[in-house]
């Protein structure tokens, strides 16, 4: 519990702090918003989880150029051991502009929902994560990039993943 009382204000914190941070010219030039389908592989860190497919959708709003809030949902899909499930969070987006290449680092909180043998699961989720954007060009772009989530009182997970989307 402590765990997840740390891990949520934490995340508030940054949230509120970048909220804070913005001013109106700031916000006119850093405006951008992006939509993304996203393909993964979700890849359990305990033994007896099959690695099964996942699929979601991401969207972004930047506050700064270098700062971005994202909402994520992903749909995972039930593979031999591995239940099918849900995860839903919310993620603050450090991004290193170099042009057409942007590298990021994440960091985010929300939950991960499980259907275990007819009952439903809810358990806190924080992933961190990591990669690469490809664009824009014209308002398409695509990334990769690779989110380790730790879930409490269950199998963390890698989930390497492609994007591809919009942004305007």
């Amino acid at each position: 519990m402590k765990k997840k009382a740390l891990c949520t204000s934490m995340m508030i914190g940054i949230l509120s702090m970048s909220c804070y941070l913005v001013s109106p010219a700031q916000e006119a030039d850093a405006a951008v918003f992006y939509l993304y389908p996203e393909v993964g592989i979700y890849v359990p860190t305990s033994s007896g989880l099959d690695t099964t497919a996942t699929l979601g959708l991401v969207g972004g709003v930047g506050l700064f150029d270098f700062l971005v809030l994202e909402l994520e949902y992903q749909r995972r899909f039930e593979r031999d051991a591995t239940p099918s499930g849900n995860l839903l969070n919310a993620n603050a987006v450090l991004r290193f502009p170099t042009g057409k290449l942007v590298p990021y680092a994440s960091v985010g909180a929300g939950f991960v929902h499980t259907n275990l043998l007819g009952s439903d699961e809810v358990d806190f989720l924080m992933p961190f994560g990591a990669g690469i954007d490809f664009g824009p060009w014209a308002i398409f772009s695509f990334g990769l990039g690779v989110e380790y989530g730790y879930v409490q009182d269950r199998s963390d997970f890698v989930l390497p993943y492609l994007r591809l989307g919009l942004t305007f």
